[in-house]
C-alpha cells in the first residue's frame, strides 16, 4: 500500500500487487549529472544536463517544491527531451522552481539527478540604441539599466533571431549599460538580445 498525490490534489490509496512502494517498480541506468537551470525569456527557464551513455531520452520534472521526486507526484509538470537541454515555458515570474532530470533507456528510468533551481522573471531589458560602429563589422548596443541586475548577458545571431540561443558575448557588469560587438560580417543582418540576471529579453536588428 502507498499514498500517492493525484493531479486534483486528492490523496489516493494504491494497492498494487508486487509493488511495495509508489512509482516505478525498477530503476536502472545512470542518473544525469551537471544539471543547470538558467532563466530565459519571460516566464521561461532553460534546463541542461550531461548526456548519459545508455539514454534514449530524458524527462525533466519541475515544480515549486524543493524535494520533488517522480514517484510522489509532487511536481508541477514534466517535459520529455531527446537532447540534453530543454526550454520550459509558462512558469510564474518571481517564483522559484526546482528541476530534476531522469534518463530513459530500454530497461526503464534512471534514478533522479541532483536538483537545480531558477527563478523566472518578467523584468524586461530593453535595447535603447543599436548603431553601427566606426570600424567595419562593429556594432554598439546600449540598454536600459535594471536596478537589481548583477550582470548583463548579450547574445547575437545572424539572419535569424535566436534570442538567448544565439552566440554569447562576454558578460557586462553593472553599472555599464552598453557594449561594442566586434568581428561581425559586414553587410549582414544581426539580431541582439540582452538579459539581466533573471530578466527576459528584447531583440533589435541592425545591418553593419
Amino acid at each position: 500500500m502507498c499514498l500517492k498525490k493525484l493531479f486534483n490534489g486528492l490523496i489516493a490509496l494504491a494497492f498494487i500487487a508486487g509493488i511495495s512502494s509508489c512509482g516505478n517498480t525498477t530503476q536502472s541506468g545512470q542518473a544525469p549529472t551537471g544539471v543547470t537551470a538558467t532563466p530565459a525569456d519571460s516566464g521561461s527557464v532553460n534546463v541542461a544536463w550531461t548526456a548519459t551513455s545508455d539514454a534514449t531520452s530524458y524527462i525533466v520534472y519541475y515544480g515549486t517544491y524543493s524535494g520533488i521526486t517522480p514517484d510522489t507526484g509532487n511536481y508541477t509538470g514534466q517535459v520529455s527531451a531527446t537532447s540534453t537541454s530543454v526550454k520550459i515555458s509558462g512558469l510564474t515570474a518571481g517564483t522559484i522552481y526546482y528541476f530534476i532530470v531522469v534518463s530513459v533507456s530500454s530497461t526503464g528510468q534512471s534514478p533522479q539527478s541532483d536538483t537545480a533551481s531558477a527563478t523566472p522573471s518578467a523584468v524586461l531589458v530593453l535595447l535603447s540604441t543599436v548603431t553601427q560602429g566606426a570600424a567595419a563589422g562593429t556594432v554598439i548596443i546600449s540598454w536600459t539599466a535594471v536596478a537589481t541586475a548583477t550582470a548583463y548577458n548579450i547574445f547575437y545571431s545572424q539572419g535569424t533571431d535566436l534570442g538567448t540561443s544565439g552566440t554569447a558575448w562576454p558578460v557586462v557588469s553593472p553599472p555599464n549599460t552598453s557594449a561594442t560587438i566586434t568581428g561581425l560580417a559586414s553587410g549582414q543582418t544581426y539580431y541582439f538580445t540582452v538579459t539581466a540576471s533573471v530578466a527576459s529579453t528584447s531583440s533589435s536588428l541592425v545591418t553593419p
